[in-house]
């Protein structure tokens, strides 16, 4: 197998650097079109288009976040088996995950048109926008199986080491949300829809190149014998992916149970905690390029044993996520409510939205440098297997924003919703630390043994 980039060798930073400048890049270009998808929602469709989305973004997100984490435990397996030199049964995982997304999206893209309706009005989603945050979740669970293969192939390249074959897909991805997105909005009267399908034809393109990019490759290549159902593989690959996906599906129902709050004060706050968060991309840049390199730089040095470099990865690791998320925290104080302005404009009408957009964005960047810990030891936890220590943590975050965001507005009134969103960043951070130390000096002690 085409040894693309094997982090058992060579210095942890270097390896890092190489890794993450094209996750960097990726996340460049995704947040283009994000804002491009924002701004068209709320400046040529309208503010209402702009909360219908953002009010259907939870559910989505909810549906979305539990089988990214088997996407994700999918490729932590490939990395384990990659960098113990097990390359057949690598593939044969590979092959398996293909198999198990199809089936999963499948299933979810059918229920999902039942229940849309149901849970929106459950989430006390505003009658003026109702209707069109269901418009919109159809469009985007109509296409749920590309997406979901889209992050599975992705995750076995990152898995490889491999972080700039992605990027080409989500760039490619990308081009044509944009283009798709402002020619449908503007010459059809699709409104949010145009916005969906956008989104789903480039997920569309983007597996496709994946695919090809996999099969062309005669080192990745997958013939019919890898797609044989072996119980081992599938019960290692599924107890590496389900706490994964418990994990974010408890910590995303947070998450809904937050926007259920939010939809109660009406759309400009809708619109304001959205124009936020659509900046969350930015504040991550460092932390979601990192994560998959701590993940796969450890799962690879894990399945070899190297258990010396697994410790040196992991404080380079904390060196880069202190001093970039310290940095970004300064950065978006000067120039935050320059993004949210090119985002959602200045005009007096707006003024509340933008009010509530940069109270939200301010108080998530005083917890940041929090939150990068806690994305590096639930990354070095993972990529060791220990997924289902990481699942302990979505509990207490999914739990933490739940109580919270029905008891701290209640005395601090909208301020107490800002903080519900990272209340639990520092508690999580802080168990994980700990977790992430025993697991680890129990894996020493095994070795030695």
């Amino acid at each position: 197998m085409q040894k693309i980039n094997d982090m058992t060798k060579g210095a942890p930073f270097n390896l890092y650097v190489r890794f993450s400048i094209p996750m960097i890049l990726s996340n460049v270009f995704y947040q283009l079109y994000i804002l491009v998808d924002g701004i068209v929602a709320s400046r040529l469709i309208g503010l209402n288009a702009f909360a219908a989305i953002s009010a259907a973004g939870f559910f989505y997100l909810f549906i979305l976040e539990a089988v990214m984490g088997f996407s994700q435990g999918a490729g932590i397996r490939f990395a384990q088996l990659y960098g113990a030199k097990r390359y057949d049964e690598a593939r044969n995982s590979t092959a398996i995950s293909i198999m198990l997304a199809f089936l999963i999206g499948a299933f979810l893209s059918i229920l999902c048109f039942f229940i849309t309706i149901p849970v929106l009005t459950a989430m006390n989603t505003p009658k003026e926008i109702i209707k069109g945050s269901v418009t919109y979740l159809y469009c985007m669970f109509a296409g749920l199986i590309p997406t979901f293969l889209y992050k599975i192939v992705s995750s076995i390249f990152f898995g490889m080491g491999d972080s700039k074959t992605p990027l080409v897909a989500l760039i490619l991805g990308s081009i044509i949300d944009t283009v798709f997105t402002i020619v449908l909005v503007l010459v059809t009267p699709l409104g949010v829809a145009a916005i969906g399908i956008s989104t789903i034809l480039s997920q569309l393109v983007a597996c496709m190149y994946l695919f090809l990019h996999m099969f062309r490759n005669k080192e990745m290549r997958l013939s019919r014998g890898y797609f044989r159902i072996r119980f081992t593989a599938v019960s290692e690959l599924l107890g590496i992916s389900l706490p994964i996906c418990a994990r974010n599906a408890v910590s995303a129902l947070g998450g809904v149970v937050i926007q259920y709050v939010v939809n109660g004060y009406g759309v400009a706050f809708i619109a304001g905690v959205a124009a936020a968060k659509r900046l969350y991309i930015i504040l991550f840049i460092i932390a979601d390029a990192m994560e998959p390199a701590i993940g796969t730089f450890i799962a690879q040095n894990f399945g070899a044993r190297k258990f010396i470099r697994v410790k040196d990865g992991m404080q380079t690791a904390k060196r880069i996520m202190l001093i970039s998320s310290i940095s970004i925290m300064v950065l978006m104080f000067v120039i935050g409510q320059w993004f949210l302005s090119l985002m959602i404009g200045n005009d007096a009408e707006i003024a509340m939205v933008s009010k509530v957009a940069l109270g939200q964005l301010r108080v998530c960047l005083l917890f940041l440098p929090m939150l990068y810990l806690l994305i590096l030891y639930r990354s070095g936890l993972q990529g060791m297997g220990k997924t289902t220590t990481t699942l302990v943590s979505g509990i207490i975050e999914g739990g933490l924003r739940i109580v919270a965001i029905f008891l701290l507005p209640l005395f601090l009134g909208k301020i107490g919703v800002y903080i519900t969103e990272v209340i639990a960043w520092p508690v999580c951070a802080v168990q994980l630390f700990f977790a992430y130390s025993v697991a680890y000096r129990q894996e020493l002690q095994a070795k030695i043994i």
